[in-house]
């Protein structure tokens, strides 16, 4: 446990140091400032256009930033001296999500309560938030797995964003969303949708579980990722 603590605190004193944490903030008062002027428009199916833009931005940062924070470790040779510790992969990959999920969950829960003026589930909307932004930490643990550099990184990370964002194209788009039953992301945008507005128990149900399952079969993908770059990395 001790581990794991030492290494979250870490993640957030690399983010600090880099200046990620003010340029959160930065963008954070832009967003509020936005949302607060949306906020006092009134037209049908508001609510799910808000789910879907604070779907896109908690898919965004995760992927982004844990890509990045591999592939500095990889660039400054910490992640090979990460295998030659008694750290496992597990704490590794649990330390680094839970870093960036609160990071990635954080500006969107926060934007909701101030600019929201609607009904609201607090408690689904942080599950929702939470889900989201760890799907997609563990997604991006595997995207980032092939490359050393940023470049190359680069296109498939903005392809993978664009996927795991799929539902939230789908209510944008008022497309039939029934195909995406089996996305990633498909499980925690029905949450969300259920924060703003009342869902049965059976599309709640999906939601948590379905998030869940996912949420474990992509960490189990992350750890396999993660031992093959340590691999790589360590000259194997």
């Amino acid at each position: 446990m001790s581990r794991f603590v030492a290494l979250v605190l870490n993640d957030f004193r690399v983010l600090h140091r880099t200046g990620y944490v003010w340029a959160t903030v930065a963008v954070f008062a832009l967003l509020l400032f936005i949302a607060l002027q949306v906020s006092r428009l009134d037209f049908e199916g508001f609510d799910n256009v808000v789910a879907a833009i604070i779907l896109l931005d908690v898919v965004l940062t995760p992927v982004l930033v844990v890509g990045l924070m591999i592939l500095l470790e990889l660039g400054q040779g910490s992640f090979a001296a990460l295998a030659a510790t008694p750290l496992s992969r597990v704490t590794y990959a649990a330390a680094r999500t839970t870093t960036v999920s609160i990071i990635g969950s954080a500006e969107m829960f926060l934007l909701a309560l101030i600019s929201y003026d609607g009904s609201l589930s607090i408690g689904l909307l942080l599950v929702a938030l939470l889900s989201i932004a760890a799907i997609a930490s563990v997604s991006a643990i595997i995207i980032v797995s092939p490359f050393n550099s940023l470049y190359p990184f680069m296109l498939p990370m903005i392809a993978w964003i664009f996927f795991l964002s799929a539902p939230a194209y789908g209510v944008v788009f008022g497309w039939d969303s029934g195909w995406l039953v089996w996305h990633p992301t498909a499980p925690s945008m029905t949450l969300l949708r259920g924060a703003f507005a009342p869902i049965s128990p059976d599309a709640l149900a999906y939601g948590v579980v379905g998030a869940a399952v996912w949420l474990l079969l992509l960490g189990f993908a992350a750890l396999e990722a993660l031992r093959s770059m340590q691999l790589r990395s360590a000259g194997a």
